[in-house]
């Protein structure tokens, strides 16, 4: 195995928390006070499945334009509000053994945790101060950086690579069938977590119910006996 430690990208909603509902119905909430609305249509029509990119694509068929630094600007503060008058009795409960999870692997030389997220930088930050991660100190990489998941995930890996000696070793944990293309398409390894977003087939490393059986010495199991292709140097 590499020395340099093993990248953990961690998507969120549905991964860590179940807070998929409850995002998506802020969601919906903070683009019709933008006045966009997504009219009968899922979000799971939408070609890239994060927030931002979908508010894009929504604002180019109101106006005619691309949306703008401030739209986005904007929209990053409605959500974030949005999702906090949603969740005024508490934060969603937190996906089995996630929290104890993050604070088992935080210490651990052999990982380097990222979080990498089709929500907004606010509302991702709320999420994980609920799960006991301080945003400011975490590697966070969301859809106010990026428009799709792919150059979201891309930038958490690049991030936690940096000062990195050797090949990293990336896997990738998602509950969603658009994390699972982001890491096919990137070339990294996928843990798929079936908390009721997606149910997966062939494809994804292992599969698990929620994180309680994902301990530091299963992961350093998994990174071990799964190529990594991650051209990151």
């Amino acid at each position: 195995m590499s020395d340099a430690p093993v990248v953990l990208v961690f998507d969120i909603d549905g991964t860590l928390l179940h807070s998929v509902d409850d995002h998506q119905a802020a969601l919906r909430d903070a683009y019709r006070s933008l006045g966009v609305d997504l009219g009968g249509r899922p979000l799971s029509q939408f070609p890239d499945h994060t927030d931002s990119a979908i508010f894009d694509l929504l604002v180019s068929e109101a106006r005619g334009e691309r949306a703008s630094a401030q739209d986005f600007e904007e929209l990053d503060a409605a959500l974030d509000a949005a999702y906090r008058r949603r969740v005024t009795d508490g934060a969603p409960p937190e996906i089995a053994g996630a929290r104890q999870l993050l604070e088992t692997l935080a210490p651990d030389p052999r990982f380097q945790m990222t979080f990498a997220t089709g929500s907004m930088r606010g509302v991702a930050a709320q999420k994980l101060v609920s799960l006991g991660v301080d945003p400011e100190a975490a590697v966070l990489v969301t859809a106010s950086d990026f428009l799709t998941r792919e150059a979201i995930v891309w930038r958490a890996i690049e991030l936690a690579a940096i000062g990195a000696e050797s090949v990293v070793r990336v896997i990738s944990i998602g509950d969603g069938i658009w994390d699972l293309r982001a890491a096919t398409q990137l070339g990294v390894s996928f843990l798929a977590v079936e908390s009721g977003t997606h149910q997966f087939a062939d494809g994804p490393i292992h599969t698990v119910p929620d994180l309680r059986s994902l301990t530091p010495d299963a992961l350093i199991a998994l990174a071990s006996a799964t190529p990594f292709p991650s051209p990151i140097p």
